[in-house]
């Protein structure tokens, strides 16, 4: 068994096993919207969508919005805390 999780990781998390990995929801693609990934990285919506919009936190755009990897999130979280 994992152990517990707190704060938003523990809210993603739970949000994820919620959705299964047999629907296709954005779980199985590893892809959170653009609010969620502004969230997670504790910045304005429209911070972040400036970066996808310059290039710094990659995205594609599925049905009018922005989906953003949860792998670029935490790499773009480690770049933005490196000295």
């Amino acid at each position: 068994m994992t152990p517990p999780r707190e704060g938003r990781a523990a809210q993603r998390h739970l949000a994820e096993v919620g959705r299964g990995s047999h629907n296709g929801g954005v779980a199985t693609r590893g892809r959170v919207s653009l609010y969620e990934a502004a969230e997670e990285l504790g910045v304005h919506y429209q911070t972040a969508y400036r970066w996808v919009r310059r290039g710094v936190l990659p995205a594609v755009k599925v049905n009018g919005s922005y989906e953003v990897a949860v792998a670029a999130i935490d790499e773009l979280r480690r770049d933005r805390q490196a000295p």
